[in-house]
C-alpha cells in the first residue's frame, strides 16, 4: 500500500505514470540526463555573462561618452525624421505636380489629335484646291493658246483669200480673168468681182477711208458702184450678162465704166493708208500698165490688169492684218 501511494504521489508530480518497467526507466534516465546536461550549460553561460558584467562595469567618463553619442544619435534621428517629413511633404507637391502635367498631358494628347484632325482637313482641302488649280491652269493655258491663235487669225484673210491658178488670179476659189484659150465663164467672173468689191469695201471700212465720188455695193454677181456725177447718181453695173466679144468697145461700156471706177477707189484706198505704195501703179483705166477696160484690151492684157487688181487688194489686207484691224 505504501508503494502504491508513493507510486500515486510520483505520477501526480511528473507526466509518467508509475510504476514504469526497467526499459522505460532507462530512456527516462537517458532524457533527464540530456536535460540535465543542457541546464548545466546554460548555468555556466550565465554564470560567465554575469562574470564578464562584473568586470566590465562602465566608468563615469564611458558613461558620459555614450550618453553624448546617444544625444548625437537622437538630434540625427531628429533631423533625419524632420528631413524624412520634408522630403514626403516635397513627394505630396511632386504626386500633385504630377497629377497636374497627367492633366496637361492629357490635354495636350486631345489638343494633338484635333490639330491632326484639322491638319488633315486642311491637307485635303489643300490637295483639292491645288487640284483645282491645276485644272484651271490647264485650262488658262488652253485659252491662253487659243486667244493667241484667235488673235493670229485674220477674219479678212479667211474670208477673201487670194491666190493664183495658172494664169489667174483668185479669189475665194473663182478665178477673175478670161483667155482665149482658157475660157472662164462669165458668172465666175461675175462672182469674182463681187467679192473683189465687197473686199475692197471691207478694208476701206476697217482703215475707215471715206472714197470720194463712189459708193460700192457688192450684191454677189450682180455688184454695182454709184458714181456721183453733179448731184445725180450714176449706176455703173459691175458684171456682164453675156459673152461679149472683145474689141467692141460700146458692147462693153457700162462693165467697163463699173472697172474704171473700181480702179479709182481702189486707188483712194491705197492712198488712205500713206506712206506705202501699192504694187502696181493705178492711173485711170490703167493698173501695172495694163488696161482694165474689155473694149480696150486684149484678153491676156485684161487678165494680168485683173490680177493686178488682185494683187493690190491682197496687198490692203495684209496692211489690215498688220495693223491689227482685221484680229478677230
Amino acid at each position: 500500500e505504501r508503494a502504491n501511494r508513493l507510486f500515486a504521489l510520483l505520477s501526480a508530480r511528473s507526466d509518467i505514470d508509475h510504476p514504469i518497467c526497467t526499459e522505460c526507466t532507462s530512456l527516462l534516465l537517458s532524457s533527464l540526463s540530456a536535460r540535465l546536461s543542457a541546464s548545466l550549460r546554460e548555468r555556466d553561460a550565465y554564470t560567465a555573462f554575469l562574470t564578464h558584467l562584473h568586470q566590465t562595469t562602465p566608468t563615469p567618463s564611458s558613461l558620459a561618452a555614450a550618453q553624448t553619442s546617444l544625444t548625437s544619435a537622437r538630434e540625427a534621428e531628429e533631423e533625419a525624421t524632420t528631413t524624412l517629413h520634408s522630403l514626403e511633404r516635397t513627394q505630396a507637391a511632386l504626386a500633385t505636380e504630377l497629377a497636374s502635367l497627367s492633366e496637361s498631358a492629357a490635354s495636350l494628347d486631345a489638343a494633338e489629335a484635333e490639330f491632326w484632325h484639322s491638319h488633315n482637313t486642311f491637307s485635303t482641302s489643300l490637295a483639292t484646291a491645288q487640284a483645282t488649280h491645276a485644272s484651271l491652269s490647264a485650262a488658262a493655258t488652253h485659252d491662253a493658246r487659243l486667244l493667241d491663235l484667235l488673235q493670229r487669225t485674220n477674219v479678212h484673210n479667211d474670208s477673201f483669200p487670194i491666190s493664183h491658178d495658172g494664169t489667174f488670179g483668185t479669189i475665194a476659189g473663182l478665178r477673175l480673168g478670161r483667155l482665149a484659150a482658157h475660157p472662164v465663164d462669165w458668172p465666175e467672173i461675175n462672182a469674182a468681182w463681187g467679192h473683189t468689191l465687197l473686199l475692197l469695201a471691207t478694208v476701206a471700212r476697217a482703215l475707215d477711208v471715206k472714197i470720194h465720188g463712189y459708193e460700192l455695193q457688192p450684191l454677189g454677181s450682180t455688184s454695182r458702184i454709184v458714181a456721183l456725177r453733179g448731184g445725180r447718181k450714176v449706176v455703173l453695173e459691175l458684171y456682164t450678162s453675156g459673152d461679149l466679144p472683145l474689141g467692141l468697145t460700146f458692147l462693153h461700156r457700162r462693165f467697163d465704166a463699173a472697172m474704171v471706177a473700181f480702179l479709182a477707189c481702189l486707188k483712194q484706198v491705197g492712198e488712205g493708208i500713206g506712206g506705202r505704195a501699192m504694187p502696181y501703179k493705178i492711173e485711170g483705166d490703167r493698173i501695172g500698165g495694163e488696161c482694165i477696160r474689155l473694149g480696150v484690151a486684149q484678153d491676156d492684157g485684161w487678165s494680168s490688169a485683173c490680177k493686178y487688181v488682185l494683187t493690190c487688194s491682197k496687198f490692203l489686207l495684209a496692211h489690215v492684218s498688220n495693223a491689227g484691224l482685221g484680229r478677230r
